[in-house]
């Protein structure tokens, strides 16, 4: 071929490459601040929540926080590497742009460095021509866009994990082989370390270029050559493939020990280390032999990865298998095991979790792109206008997969999510930094609603005895609780009060002062939780004291309470000034009975806000007859006096008592 032919050939490739990341980018870029919910929400916001705490608080990656189980605020599981670059994202990030699009954005970057990477695998074992195929399938599966837009550690562990097959197969070309040994230990062991599962998908590969190198090394014992000593001379290779294969080995084993010992310090976390999960994460003898859980793991590949006519291309890979040279077979056949070993090995979560599927990603675009390549490129497979017509009737299923698959997960949430809506109530009854303890609908444990809280958590679930859990939510200076009405058995024994409520969830304040269970052994770690009174009426004693501002009249009732008359649909009443305290959360509690079914409302004023506004404003609904009422303000700059709008509607109201007290905020969180 002239060099003018090859110039023309590369630039060929250069913008089918072009056109291919340029349609790649364009469905990724929509939304990116749509919140962590399309799919996987409680291992996106579980990642996120992480990539938060080294925003706030700096990076610690041998003890990391994830606020979801009260102190020691931890539960490892993978080394932090994609969420300390989720923190430096958002530092350099635009000022006021949401923390999610700095989650998206990372998960982005390290999806298309793995594509790169592939590439350069890629190229060690096939031509041009396949390789782009292969890119364009890794690139624009369905899969792929809907998951390279997630906060998920997962396309970090698949990029390591290239970067290791990359550096080995360098290594073994002999060219500057301790450089390459190096980066191959470092890559093995960041792999390790980021996710094990992922790694899996390399041991094929690794263990077809170790043994490839083995066997040019130790072959002149075999051929009886002259050369003296071939196993000495052997020696340092072997050395050098048990350190790229046994030393992230065993960091991996030294990474599950430390996290273990930290998830075993706790009694909410214990259940998480690698002894308990061990069925969960590999899976039984039972299930591998059930052929629906097969199915389920087929359904999403051919569904996500591979729609429609695109599932024959890896058998038409295979068909051309004999006709290509050695190196396009081995590496059809590590892609053949790299699919399947990790399957194999972590057989539950493929099937319960479909994100797994990211681990085998490179190999079946792989197998996937080959197809296609050899499909539109080897003559023996029939005529060229036959081939081309079968290839497009195998992509014909990409547009519908696009539209049922893709474009749902990159539209907007309707900002009235349930979670989020859960979130906002805890947000707005909570003071920054507070610990809330929290219930769920079932055993098991999501972080979504504490990452959108943004506040420090212990959820709580149905297997620990009460005292213990008592004991330790006083210790450690709880003061919420969010209870899920399907799971409300927790802290039944506390003192709690309603603050607000949102579909099925409950958010009270709880007093450490409880019935029914001896805590005398616990201390609230230094924090004085005496409430502090401030203001405190009941009955006629009310009457000089209330001021009648607006549609409202005030009479004596009886002995035991004030008649609020109102005169229209807005009455509204002042208490009189009082000193707030520093440091503290404002609870009124208010003991009312309504003429009918409305709404409470409190508002106060701040310092720099020194009017009444429906954005400085808490509020209760009424039932029709007795109320018993506590409301929370949590803004920390309450001054001035409480304006007190008893209902939306005329008629008598009953105030039997009125108290304003103050609680002290103890220093929580993260």
């Amino acid at each position: 071929m002239s060099r003018v032919a090859r110039d023309w050939r590369r630039l060929y490739f250069l913008v089918i490459f072009g056109v291919l990341v340029s349609l790649s980018v364009t469905p990724r870029l929509v939304n990116l601040d749509k919140p962590l919910l399309e799919k996987n929400a409680f291992r996106q916001t579980q990642t996120a929540f992480t990539a938060r705490t080294f925003m706030d608080s700096g990076i610690e990656p041998l003890n990391y926080k994830t606020p979801l189980f009260g102190p020691p605020w931890q539960v490892p599981f993978e080394f932090p590497l994609f969420q300390s670059v989720v923190a430096g994202v958002s530092v350099v990030g635009l000022e006021g742009s949401s923390f999610d699009i700095a989650c998206r954005v990372t998960a982005m970057f390290f999806f298309y460095l793995s594509a790169a990477l592939l590439f350069l695998v890629c190229r060690e074992f096939m031509g041009l021509s396949s390789n782009l195929w292969v890119l364009a399938v890794y690139l624009l599966a369905p899969f792929s866009i809907i998951y390279s837009r997630m906060c998920l550690i997962d396309y970090t562990s698949v990029a390591l994990v290239l970067a290791y097959i990359l550096a080995v197969i360098k290594w073994s070309k002999g060219h500057f082989r301790l450089f390459w040994l190096a980066l191959a230990t470092a890559f093995g062991s960041l792999a390790a370390l980021v996710k094990i599962a992922t790694v899996a998908m390399a041991i094929p590969a690794i263990l077809i270029l170790s043994v490839s190198e083995l066997r040019r090394v130790i072959s002149p014992l075999a051929n009886r050559s002259p050369i003296r000593r071939p196993i000495l001379q052997s020696a340092p290779t072997v050395a050098q493939i048990a350190a790229f294969i046994i030393l992230p080995a065993s960091i991996a084993v030294l990474w599950v020990w430390h996290t273990d010992q930290i998830k075993a310090s706790s009694m909410f976390t214990e259940w998480l280390t690698s002894k308990e999960l061990d069925h969960w994460n590999w899976g039984t003898q039972a299930q591998r032999l059930d052929w629906r859980n097969w199915a389920a793991i087929l359904t999403r590949w051919f569904r996500l990865m591979a729609p429609g006519g695109i599932a024959l291309a890896p058998f038409i890979a295979m068909a051309g298998f004999t006709t290509q040279d050695k190196k396009y077979r081995l590496a059809v056949l590590a892609s053949l095991a790299g699919l399947g070993l990790p399957v194999l090995l972590f057989f539950n979560l493929y099937v319960v979790h479909e994100y797994y599927l990211i681990a085998v990603a490179a190999p079946s675009a792989v197998l996937v792109g080959v197809g296609l390549s050899t499909l539109s490129g080897c003559d023996r497979l029939g005529p060229r206008p036959l081939r081309i017509v079968v290839l497009v009737l195998l992509l014909f299923a990409l547009p519908t997969a696009f539209l049922k698959q893709v474009w749902p997960s990159v539209m907007p949430f309707d900002q009235r999510h349930r979670d989020l809506d859960v979130a906002r109530v805890i947000r707005s009854g909570t003071e920054p930094g507070a610990r809330v303890a929290m219930t769920q609908a079932s055993s098991n444990w999501d972080s979504t609603i504490p990452y959108y809280s943004q506040r420090s958590f212990c959820i709580l679930r149905g297997t620990m005895n009460d005292p213990a859990i008592d004991g330790f939510l006083v210790e450690h200076g709880f003061r919420y609780a969010v209870l899920h009405r399907a799971n409300p058995l927790r802290l039944t024994n506390w003192n709690k009060t309603r603050i607000a409520s949102a579909y099925e969830y409950d958010l009270y304040s709880i007093d450490y002062r409880y019935a029914g269970v001896d805590c005398a052994g616990f201390t609230p770690n230094g924090v004085n939780f005496e409430p502090v009174n401030l203001f405190s009426l009941s009955g006629p004693d009310l009457v000089g004291v209330l001021v009648p501002v607006h549609q409202v009249e005030i009479h004596p009732f009886g002995q035991t309470g004030v008649a609020i008359i109102a005169l229209g649909d807005d009455p509204v009443l002042l208490l009189p000034l009082i000193e707030f305290p520093k440091g503290h959360r404002i609870e009124i509690e208010i003991d009312l009975e309504s003429p009918l079914i409305t709404e409470l409302k409190v508002y106060f004023t701040t310092r720099s806000t020194p009017e009444y506004s429906e954005e400085l404003r808490v509020r209760a609904p009424l039932e029709k007859g007795r109320n018993n009422l506590r409301l929370a303000i949590v803004h920390p700059g309450v001054e001035g006096s409480l304006r007190l709008d008893p209902g939306t509607a005329t008629g008598r109201f009953v105030i039997y008592e009125l108290k304003v007290v103050g609680i002290p905020v103890p220093e929580g969180g993260v």
